[in-house]
């Protein structure tokens, strides 16, 4: 099978996978998992990063506001100033062809020796009106690259697999890798109390497979 991007929302160029929720008992447990990390009932545990969405009602809700305001100044509610979110950075260096060295994430095109062309890997680039061009990163140490990343682009490869097959087996086996499962059945009964849900009968009913073929 050929190599697909490591990103999630990569992984599957010419479809998209079903998105799977996960119903509120399950993220309790997860909150126990997570102490000391917010959490809301019905949704995975909230990292930082979610605190943006939080703010994002009242920022749309501010627009609204605004744009029926004949008169509203919209600069003087944002300010022009410079902003910390990459992509705008990226088109400010490639718009106005303003060079700039950032940490992103792309498809690796020979930048790391041993990882395929096409798989995405977050990696030093420079970017200009010429676009963005990888800086090369050459052979990583073996302990890194066969502990750590190959074993990742084996789960990458699985689970691409379990979605073009519509097989559940290999869902089954990722959790079986984490150490925090403890037996086969806990596992199984986790990904089908999972895909039990409501919200995710389309996901339930593409992983139906139980059998690759032969």
């Amino acid at each position: 099978m050929p190599s697909t991007p490591i990103a999630c929302t990569a992984c599957f160029p010419s479809a998209t996978p079903p998105a799977v929720r996960l119903p509120g008992g399950i993220t309790s447990a997860l909150k126990k998992r997570n102490a000391g990390t917010a959490t809301t009932e019905g949704s995975i545990p909230r990292y930082r990063w979610t605190e943006y969405l939080d703010r994002k009602p009242k920022v749309q809700e501010n627009l609204a506001r605004l744009a029926g305001e004949p008169g509203a100044s919209l600069l003087e509610e944002f300010p022009l100033k410079r902003h910390s979110e990459q992509h705008i950075q990226i088109i400010d260096a490639i718009a106005n062809d303003q060079e700039m060295h950032l940490q992103l994430n792309v498809p690796n095109r020979g930048a790391i020796e041993g990882i395929p062309d096409d798989v995405l890997v977050e990696i030093p680039a420079v970017v200009n009106g010429r676009g963005i061009q990888n800086v090369p990163v050459g052979r990583l140490p073996p302990l890194i690259l066969n502990n750590v990343l190959l074993p990742r682009l084996a789960r990458m490869e699985n689970l691409h697999a379990a979605f073009l097959r519509g097989d559940r087996r290999p869902l089954l086996l990722s959790l079986m890798e984490d150490p925090r499962t403890r037996t086969f059945e806990q596992a199984r009964d986790l990904v089908d109390t999972i895909l039990a849900q409501p919200w995710n009968k389309e996901a339930d009913e593409h992983y139906r497979m139980k059998e690759h073929p032969s």
